[in-house]
C-alpha cells in the first residue's frame, strides 16, 4: 500500500478538517465505486453520483427530502447536511478523485478549497449546531418570525400533546434538534450600559433561566482531527496486513508504530467506522 495512503503526519494543521472527510469520503467512495463496477460494467465515476445520495437524509429513521439551504427559513437538520455535502462536493471535484490520496492533491488546489468555504473553521464529525450554530439575533423583529418559522412549526409538533414540566411557571417553547435544544424568544437590550455590566446581567439571567435537565453537548473528549485520521490509517493498514506486520511496517517508516498493541489496532479500525457514519450519514449503507 502506497505510504500516501496512510500517512497523514505532513498534512498542514489548518488542513486537517478537509483532509480527514476528503478521505473518509475517498474510502466510502473507493468501496461504492467497486460495488457499481460489479453491478454496471461500464460504471464510470462522477460528481453526480455523490449529489444524488444528498438529495435526502435520515431523521428519526425515515428519509427526508432535502430541499437546500437559501435565503429564508432553514431546518437546522438542513443546515448540518449542507455543511457535509459541501465538503463532500468539494471533495469529489478535486482532481484524482477518489483514488488520489488527499496529500498528493497540488497544495494551491487544496487551499483553494479551504480559503472558499472556510473548511478550516467547521468540522465534519461534529454537528454544525455545536460549532457555530449558539445564537442568533435579529435587530428588525419583523425579519425574525419569518425567518424562524420551521421553528415555530417544530414547536407545535413536538409540544401539543406533551404535558409541560410542573416547575415551569411559563411553559417552555424547546424544540429538539438531532440532541440539541433550542428556544426563541424575545430580547431588549439596554445599551446605556457597559459591556461589564450587560454580561453579569446575562450571566444571572442565564443561571436562572436555564432549562432543567437539558443535555449539554460536550466536545472536550472528542477525537483530534489527527486522531481520527489515525483510526483510518490503521483500517487501511489492516486490509493488507495483520496487527503485528502494520507494527513493524510504521515503525520502520515512522520511527515508531501508530499504535502499539495488536488490540490498539483493531480497537482503531472499529473507530475508524464510526468517524465514517458520523461524518457522512447519508452514506453510511454504502461502506
Amino acid at each position: 500500500m502506497p505510504r500516501a495512503w496512510w500517512d497523514f503526519s505532513q498534512c498542514p494543521p489548518d488542513e486537517l478538517s478537509f483532509c480527514t472527510a476528503y478521505e473518509y469520503l475517498r474510502t466510502i467512495a473507493l468501496i461504492h465505486r467497486e460495488r457499481l463496477k460489479i453491478k454496471f460494467p461500464r460504471f464510470k465515476w462522477t460528481p453526480d453520483v455523490l449529489a444524488e445520495a444528498f438529495k435526502g437524509y435520515f431523521r428519526d429513521g425515515k428519509r427526508v427530502e432535502f430541499s437546500g439551504i437559501n435565503e429564508g427559513a432553514a431546518d437546522p437538520f438542513e443546515i448540518n447536511l449542507a455543511v457535509k455535502q459541501i465538503f463532500a462536493l468539494a471533495a469529489c471535484q478535486c482532481t484524482g478523485f477518489p483514488d488520489a490520496p488527499y496529500l498528493s492533491i497540488q497544495a494551491e488546489e487544496r487551499k483553494a478549497w479551504i480559503k472558499t468555504f472556510g473548511f478550516d473553521q467547521l468540522r465534519t464529525d461534529r454537528p454544525t449546531m455545536a460549532q457555530k450554530d449558539f445564537f442568533t439575533i435579529f435587530l428588525d423583529p419583523r425579519k425574525a418570525l419569518p425567518f424562524y418559522q420551521h421553528h415555530i412549526i417544530e414547536w407545535q409538533k413536538q409540544n401539543l400533546t406533551a404535558s409541560p414540566d410542573p416547575r415551569d411557571k411559563i411553559p417552555r417553547m424547546l424544540v429538539d434538534y438531532d440532541k440539541f435544544q433550542f428556544e426563541l424568544g424575545v430580547i431588549r437590550i439596554n445599551w446605556s450600559l457597559n459591556n461589564k455590566q450587560l454580561v453579569k446581567a446575562f450571566e444571572k439571567w442565564l443561571r436562572e433561566n436555564r432549562p432543567k435537565n437539558t443535555p449539554v453537548f460536550e466536545t472536550r473528549g472528542a477525537a483530534k482531527l489527527s486522531e481520527s485520521l489515525k483510526y483510518l490509517s490503521a483500517m487501511r493498514l489492516l486490509t493488507e496486513m495483520t496487527a503485528v506486520q502494520a507494527y513493524n511496517h510504521t515503525e520502520k517508516l515512522l520511527g515508531k508504530p501508530l499504535y502499539w498493541s495488536d488490540d490498539n489496532w483493531y480497537e482503531a479500525r472499529d473507530k475508524a467506522k464510526s468517524v465514517m457514519k458520523q461524518i457522512f450519514s447519508p452514506f453510511a449503507d454504502w461502506a
